[in-house]
C-alpha cells in the first residue's frame, strides 16, 4: 500500500514538471498546485479569481479567499473585482468603434474638440488627436485632473475643463513618444460628452459589453450594487503571517473613469480573452469586427520598459505588447489601485488567455497575479523543468517579501515614537482647506479619533505626527502624505502637501 501511494505521488509529480505541451488534461492539477505552493510561501488570503482559455474555451477558472474579510464571505463564482486600468482596453475598444461609425473622428485634433480651451502651455495642442491619446504619445500632462477623476472625486464637469484649460502642459517626452498615464482616457471621456452627449460608462456598455454578452461586468458601481452583487473589497497583507486588513478607501461612480472603471467576474473575463483571441468573436457570433481587434494588437507607440519579467517594447490600443524571457509575445495589460490588482496576458500565436484578479494591491498580490498568469503560459510552451523554474522565483520572491515586511514593520515602529509638534491647540486645525488644483480637505479632531482627514470622498486610513513643526503624516491613499501648516498671527492659515498649497476657509 505505501508503494502504491509512492508510485502515485511520483506520477501525478512527474506530470506538473514535464505536461505535453498543449496538453489540458492536468492543467487543473498544475495550477491548483502553483496556487497551494504561493499560498504556501506567503500565506495569503486575499480573495482571488483566475481563468485560462484556448481557442474559444475556458479550460481553468478558480476562485479563492476573502472577497470580504471582515464579514468572512469568500470569492465566489459571480464576484466581482475592480479590474482597474484593464479598462483601458474596453475604451480603447469602444473609440475604435466609434470612429468606424463615423460618430467620432480619431484623426481631430485636440483644439478642434476644445475650440473654446487655449492650451497655452501645450505649443503642440493643435497636432494632438484622440490617436495620440489612446497610445499615451500625446506629449501632455494634468495630474490634477487625473487625480481628481482616480482618486478624489471632488469634481463637476465645469471643474474639468477649467482643469484641462489651466493645467495642462508638455511632458518630459514630447509628442508622439510614449508616456503611459490616465490623462489621455480621462480627456476622452470628456470628447465623447461633448460629441455625442453620454458618458463613456454608456458607450463602453452599448458599444462592447453588450454585443459581446457581458452581462456581468459593469462601468457604474451604484449599477452593481442594485443588482445586490458582491463586490471583493478592497485589502492589505500587513506581514508574511497572512494577516488581512481591509482597506478604508473605496471607489464609487465618481471615481470610476474611462482609464480605470470596471468591474467584472472571471466569466466575463473569459468572454473577453475569448473575443481577442477569436478574431473578435465569441459563440459563433462576430461580435466585434476582426480587423479592429487585430488594430489594437498593432503597435501605435514604441516603449523600452520591463515589467517584471515582460520586456515591452510597443503599445497599441488599450494594450501592452511585450515577449517574456523565453521571447513569446505577450499581449497584456495589467490594473493596480489600492487594494486590488488584476492581470489580462493573450500569447495569440497559441490562442492562450490568462485573466487574474485579486482584492490586495500591494506587493504579495502583484507577485501572485503575476507567476499564476506566467505559469499558465509556460504551462503550456515551456513545460520542461517548470517547477524548478517557479521554485527559484518563489525562494527569491520570498526573500524580497520578507525584507520588505521587516523594513515597513521597523519604520512603523519607528512612527510610533513620534511625538506631535503642534504649537497650537488641536481645534485650531480643524476645517476646509481648499485648492483650485485639487479641491478641497477637510481635517477633524475628537479626543476619541484624534485628526481625521477627508480629501474629496476619500478618508483618511491613519493621521499620525510628523518631524517637522506643525506638520502631520496623513495615510489617505494607503501610503504617507505630509501635511505642513502655515502659521500666522495664532491661526492657521493653510496647508502644503506636496507643493500644493490649500487656503484655509474662514
Amino acid at each position: 500500500m505505501k508503494n502504491c501511494f509512492l508510485l502515485l505521488f511520483f506520477l501525478i509529480n512527474s506530470t506538473f514538471s514535464y505536461p505535453q505541451r498543449g496538453d489540458t488534461k492536468h492543467l487543473s492539477l498544475a495550477m491548483d498546485s502553483m496556487i497551494e505552493r504561493l499560498d504556501s510561501t506567503f500565506n495569503s488570503q486575499f480573495g482571488m479569481g483566475i481563468v485560462v482559455v484556448k481557442n474559444d474555451k475556458i479550460i481553468y477558472e478558480k476562485y479563492k479567499g476573502f472577497a470580504d474579510v471582515e464579514n468572512l464571505e469568500k470569492v465566489a463564482e459571480g464576484t466581482e473585482f475592480y479590474l482597474s486600468s484593464i479598462t483601458k482596453s474596453f475604451t480603447a475598444m469602444a473609440a475604435l468603434l466609434l470612429h468606424e461609425k463615423g460618430k467620432l473622428d480619431l484623426d481631430k485634433r485636440l483644439t478642434q474638440y476644445f475650440n473654446d480651451i487655449k492650451f497655452e502651455g501645450v505649443p503642440y495642442a493643435d497636432s494632438i488627436n484622440i490617436r495620440h491619446l489612446l497610445s499615451h504619445t500625446s506629449g501632455i500632462s494634468n495630474d490634477y485632473l487625473a487625480d481628481r477623476k482616480a482618486y478624489y472625486g471632488n469634481y463637476t464637469h465645469g471643474v474639468l475643463l477649467k482643469l484641462l484649460s489651466k493645467f495642462t502642459t508638455t511632458n518630459a517626452v514630447g509628442l508622439g513618444n510614449f508616456d503611459y498615464d490616465n490623462l489621455g482616457y480621462n480627456i476622452l471621456e470628456l470628447i465623447i460628452e461633448r460629441e455625442l452627449g453620454q458618458d463613456w460608462k454608456e458607450v463602453v456598455t452599448d458599444e462592447v459589453l453588450k454585443p459581446i454578452g457581458m452581462d456581468e461586468t459593469f462601468t457604474s458601481l451604484s449599477a452593481l450594487m442594485n443588482h445586490q452583487i458582491p463586490v471583493a473589497q478592497p485589502h492589505y497583507q500587513s506581514n508574511i503571517s497572512g494577516a488581512l486588513e481591509k482597506l478604508e478607501i473605496k471607489k464609487n461612480d465618481k471615481m470610476l473613469h474611462a482609464a480605470g472603471g470596471n468591474y467584472s467576474t472571471v466569466k466575463d473575463m473569459a468572454k473577453w480573452l475569448i473575443v481577442q483571441l477569436n478574431e473578435g468573436k465569441i459563440n459563433g457570433k462576430q461580435a466585434i469586427p476582426a480587423h479592429l481587434i487585430k488594430l489594437s494588437h498593432t503597435p501605435q507607440a514604441f516603449q523600452e520598459l520591463t515589467y517584471i519579467d515582460i520586456d515591452r517594447y510597443g503599445y497599441g490600443y488599450g494594450w501592452n505588447l511585450g515577449v517574456n524571457i523565453e521571447k513569446d509575445t505577450i499581449i497584456h495589460h495589467f490594473g493596480g489601485f489600492p487594494g486590488y490588482h488584476s492581470e489580462v496576458w493573450l500569447q495569440p500565436e497559441n490562442d492562450i488567455g490568462v485573466a487574474v484578479m485579486v482584492n490586495e494591491g500591494s506587493g504579495i498580490g502583484i507577485v501572485t497575479s503575476y507567476l499564476l498568469s506566467s505559469y499558465a503560459i509556460d504551462y503550456f510552451l515551456h513545460p520542461e523543468g517548470i517547477d524548478e523554474k517557479y521554485e527559484n522565483q518563489l525562494a527569491a520572491y520570498s526573500q524580497m517579501a520578507m525584507e520588505n515586511f521587516e523594513s515597513m514593520a521597523k519604520e512603523k515602529e519607528k512612527r510610533s515614537e513620534r511625538q506631535w509638534k503642534l504649537e497650537l491647540p488641536n481645534q485650531m486645525y480643524v476645517g476646509t482647506y481648499t485648492s483650485e488644483e485639487l479641491g478641497s480637505i477637510q481635517i477633524a479632531f475628537s479626543d476619541s479619533k484624534g485628526f481625521q482627514v477627508t480629501h474629496g470622498l476619500i478618508k483618511s486610513k491613519t493621521v499620525e505626527p510628523y518631524t517637522l513643526e506643525n506638520s502631520m503624516r496623513v495615510d489617505i491613499l494607503e501610503n504617507g502624505s505630509v501635511f505642513k501648516f502655515n502659521i500666522k498671527d495664532g491661526k492657521v492659515k493653510s496647508l502644503v502637501q506636496e507643493d500644493v498649497v490649500y487656503i484655509k476657509e474662514y
